[in-house]
């Protein structure tokens, strides 16, 4: 008998662990094996990588479960995805110093990642940052002495007043959101950084380039969505009062919860689109990255 309070918190946490690690590493792992499935080596090695740091990424999103901070599992997913795409397709970049051009065309970053998730991403992390500021500002809703059984006055309970979240829970959330656009914004650079080939590998080189590019501003942008998803399901205890209780605030409060998981989903669909793994022809514009004659 003793036994069995711990095997229910152990069955509760498995269906957590499906949920926030298991839905993004299947989703994106089959992904990425279905787009490099009849690629050649170099699309194999970027599977291998890729699911590796999945892994990676879905034992510390285990943990994270396991500690109570479901919100770090899908991030902790993301990060080793990322450390996937660093460690299969951007090894070969040089660390530092300035991107090499050989012709009229710069390599900027605005050639590989698409301007709607940079928007997307700054957006979100902005938000991110900013709202707990602005939830300080805003008073919190409160009821009166309500009766969980309407007509019946020996069962009234007393009112409340609600809170905004604390530091505690929306001050990491502003870390990882920061994080995520300092970590992309290096690792894009890394990938504009890839030196230059002959003729005979610019093709292959502007497809890694391209696809990491892309992969990186996926994951970036899912980091964000993902962090404000969790903000704004935080935020809808500052208005969660009982259903009974009814009005605006109740009403606001479940508005919240269902943004929040909606922008937790879109998270996860951008990372998994942008994360598919293609081959890019050699564009005309890609003489830019010829070496001159």
């Amino acid at each position: 008998m003793g036994g069995g309070p711990f095997w229910v918190l152990f069955w509760v946490r498995l269906v957590l662990v499906g949920i926030w690690v298991g839905v993004p590493v299947l989703l994106v792992g089959a992904l990425v094996w279905w787009t490099t499935r009849r690629r050649a080596a170099a699309g194999r090695r970027v599977r291998r990588a890729r699911l590796a740091g999945l892994g990676m990424g879905a034992l510390v999103g285990v943990v994270a479960v396991w500690l109570a901070e479901l919100w770090l599992a899908p991030v902790a997913v993301a990060a080793g995805y990322l450390s996937g795409v660093l460690n299969g397709e951007l090894r070969g970049a040089p660390p530092t110093g300035v991107v090499r051009v050989a012709s009229l065309q710069p390599r900027t970053a605005s050639r590989y990642v698409p301007r709607w998730a940079v928007v997307v991403a700054l957006a979100a992390a902005a938000m991110t940052m900013l709202a707990p500021a602005v939830l300080t500002a805003v008073p919190t809703a409160s009821y009166g002495p309500w009766q969980p059984v309407p007509g019946d006055p020996r069962f009234t309970l007393p009112g409340a007043t609600l809170a905004w979240p604390p530091p505690a829970l929306w001050l990491p959330l502003a870390v990882v959101a920061g994080g995520a656009l300092i970590v992309g914004a290096l690792l894009i650079r890394r990938v504009t950084g890839l030196p230059t080939a002959g003729p005979d590998q610019s093709g292959s080189l502007e497809s890694t380039r391209r696809n990491a590019a892309r992969t990186i501003t996926g994951t970036v942008v899912g980091v964000e969505l993902l962090a404000l998803g969790a903000l704004t399901l935080f935020a809808s205890s500052g208005l969660a009062v009982p259903a009974p209780v009814g009005g605006g605030a109740y009403l606001a409060s479940r508005i919240l919860v269902w943004t929040g998981l909606g922008l937790a989903v879109a998270g996860v669909v951008v990372w998994c689109v942008l994360s598919r793994w293609r081959p890019t022809p050699l564009a005309p514009n890609a003489a830019a990255d010829l070496p001159p004659a």
